[in-house]
């Protein structure tokens, strides 16, 4: 067993399975909006442990803490669903998504500005407007098949 007790594994095994039932979605379209197999969602919901990094995702994508995750049922607290709405205006793609307390956002940025390693203002921005830019791309092709197929073509003096 890693990390994680008996008890949190039962609790993070009934929150993965509210989450994407919430959500409306089969365990294909949910693992693929995370970044893991059908298999591995089915292995979480029948209360295995997931690794370190695939547990920070599946908080992120839930908006949620790690901690709240893992030790309390979302589904006792009217916890909204995993999935954020997705609305297109224009070329624009907006991700509405429930963010109960700042410790996701808070814990994402953090890293960011410690693998930047820098202290200048100035030196950050740039950093990150160069980033950003790839991490969008990367976003774009985790999203479930059929919402990428309906995004805008990108030009290329975009």
């Amino acid at each position: 067993m890693g990390g994680l007790s008996a008890a949190m594994n039962e609790i993070l095994a009934a929150n993965v399975k509210h989450l994407r039932l919430t959500s409306g979605l089969k365990q294909e379209l949910f693992a693929e909006l995370i970044g893991v197999s059908q298999g591995t969602v089915s292995r979480w919901e029948g209360g295995a442990e997931p690794k370190g990094e695939q547990l920070v995702k599946l908080a992120a994508h839930a908006g949620r803490s790690v901690h709240e995750l893992t030790t309390r049922l979302i589904a006792e607290d009217n916890g909204k669903a995993l999935t954020p709405t997705f609305a297109y205006e224009g070329s624009t793609l907006m991700l509405p998504v429930h963010l109960p307390n700042s410790d996701v956002l808070t814990e994402m940025f953090s890293q960011i500005l410690e693998s930047l390693g820098e202290a200048d203002p100035d030196v950050i921005a740039r950093r990150l407007a160069q980033m950003l830019p790839g991490a969008l791309a990367q976003t774009v092709a985790r999203l479930p098949r059929h919402h990428r197929e309906t995004l805008p073509p990108v030009s290329e003096d975009d």
